[in-house]
C-alpha cells in the first residue's frame, strides 16, 4: 500500500510542476518543445516505479569498454606507427636533400609502457646514387642520432 501512495504522490507531484511550468511558459517557439518536455517528464514519472518493481535497468552500454592495459598498448601501437611514418618521410627528405635517391627505410620502434624509443634504421638505397652507403650512414646518425644502417640495392631491386 505504501508503494501505490508514494507512487500517486510522485504522479501528482509531477503533474503540478508540469502545469506550473506550462501556466508560466510564455508563449512562442518554445512552447512546444517546452510542452514536449513537460509530457516526457509525466510519462516518466508514471512508467519508472514499474521498471523499480521488475528490477528492469535500462542498457547505457552503447560501446566494448577495453581494459586500461589494452587502451594504452593500442594508443602506444598507433604512435609508433605514426612515428615510424613520420621518421621514414624525415630520412628520405634528409637523404634526398643530400643527393642521395631511397629505395626503403626500414625502423625498428620498441614500445615500453609510455616509452617509445627507436631501436634500429635500416636504408636501402638506389645504385645511382651520387653518395656512398657510409656517408649515408654518417649523414642520417649526424642528423638523427640513432645508428643506421645503410645497404646499396640488390641487382634484382
Amino acid at each position: 500500500m505504501d508503494a501505490i501512495r508514494l507512487w500517486v504522490t510522485g504522479l501528482t507531484s509531477a503533474a503540478i510542476i508540469g502545469a506550473i511550468v506550462l501556466v508560466l511558459l510564455p508563449g512562442g517557439g518554445a512552447e512546444k518543445a517546452v510542452k514536449t518536455m513537460v509530457s516526457v517528464f509525466l510519462i516518466s514519472s508514471i512508467v519508472l516505479p514499474f521498471a523499480k518493481i521488475t528490477d528492469w535497468e535500462p542498457d547505457t552500454d552503447f560501446f566494448v569498454e577495453e581494459s586500461a592495459a589494452e587502451t594504452e598498448s593500442s594508443i602506444a601501437r598507433q604512435m609508433s606507427e605514426q612515428m615510424k611514418t613520420k621518421l621514414a618521410t624525415s630520412i628520405e627528405n634528409i637523404l634526398q636533400k643530400e643527393g642521395i635517391q631511397v629505395r626503403s627505410v626500414g625502423i625498428d620502434i620498441k614500445t615500453d609502457g609510455d616509452e617509445i624509443s627507436v631501436e634500429k634504421i635500416s636504408v636501402r638505397i638506389k645504385k645511382e646514387s651520387s653518395r656512398s652507403p657510409g656517408e649515408a650512414k654518417q649523414i642520417l646518425e649526424a642528423q638523427l642520432g640513432v645508428r643506421a644502417d645503410v645497404e646499396v640495392e640488390d641487382a634484382e631491386g
